[in-house]
């Protein structure tokens, strides 16, 4: 069985990653997180989970982002789950590009539960070789009934499929999650927990000893964390034999070092 933990450590200035297990190398490209570009912005950008084919029961799962010029390199990193199970799991990347557009069609099944989330990344690089980078997190959800769907519930209808979709998504999440905290002995006392597709730049994370600036490079290290532990062994996987689900992260209470928290190929 294969559970997998990494720490990021935090203090005021810079960030470490310490991985507890090896990874096996993969994709071309991946995110190396950067002092931060205040000289670019992204005009754009979004995750959009929609029905496009009923009869065919498909999904159209599509991100995009824009940055305000053309930079050094452009980077997207996108995750879909589908009742908190990873369905996909794409990355798009072009040098000298101001903009990146991932597009998938997905099947769906009857009563599902559907979570997008999206890591905008680009690298500017200066005459002087400074490196600095830009980042922007999107993401969207979507409920499936039996022969309807909707993104935010409007009825009392809706409003039950809601419910019942996100209670049981959560349960079979809460019960991997514990197993996993358990198996790595760790106080949950100590820890305030957020799922990966809860966190994004607008919301503070519990990081309240911590500036703005200093959250955006925490989210970037941790995202380069899961770039190289999570997501490469999804990349490099063949179609059906990656099972792993939303990550769990577990912050530290005194804002030392946050736990990333997940399982692969489990059942193995």
């Amino acid at each position: 069985m294969r559970k997998l933990i990494f720490i990021l450590t935090m203090n005021t200035v810079i960030l470490s990653t310490i991985i507890i297990f090896s990874l096996k190398p993969g994709a071309e490209q991946t995110i190396t997180y950067f002092p931060l570009d205040h000289a670019i912005t992204f005009k754009k950008y979004y995750t959009h989970i929609q029905v496009e084919d009923e009869n065919n029961k498909q999904i159209a799962w599509t991100t995009f982002s824009l940055t305000d010029e053309i930079i050094y390199l452009r980077q997207d990193v996108a995750l879909l789950f589908a009742n908190g199970k990873l369905v996909g799991a794409r990355t798009k990347w072009q040098q000298n590009t101001d903009s990146i557009k991932i597009e998938e069609k997905i099947p769906y099944e009857s009563h599902s539960y559907w979570n997008g989330i999206t890591f905008h990344y680009g690298e500017s690089h200066y005459a002087n070789e400074e490196i600095r980078s830009v980042q922007q997190i999107s993401t969207d959800e979507l409920f499936i009934g039996d022969n309807f769907h909707f993104k935010k519930a409007t009825n009392k209808k809706e409003r039950e499929t809601e419910k019942l979709l996100k209670q049981h998504t959560n349960h079979d999440l809460k019960v991997k999650w514990n197993k996993l905290i358990s198996y790595f002995n760790i106080n949950q006392a100590n820890y305030n927990e957020i799922a990966l597709t809860d966190i994004t730049l607008d919301k503070p994370l519990h990081f309240l000893n911590h500036s703005a600036e200093q959250v955006e490079q925490i989210i970037g290290q941790l995202w380069e964390g899961l770039y190289k532990n999570y997501l490469i062994p999804a990349f490099d996987s063949k179609s059906g034999d990656f099972d792993t689900y939303i990550p769990l992260i577990l912050i530290d209470k005194q804002e030392t070092h946050l736990i990333v928290l997940f399982e692969i190929n489990g059942s193995q």
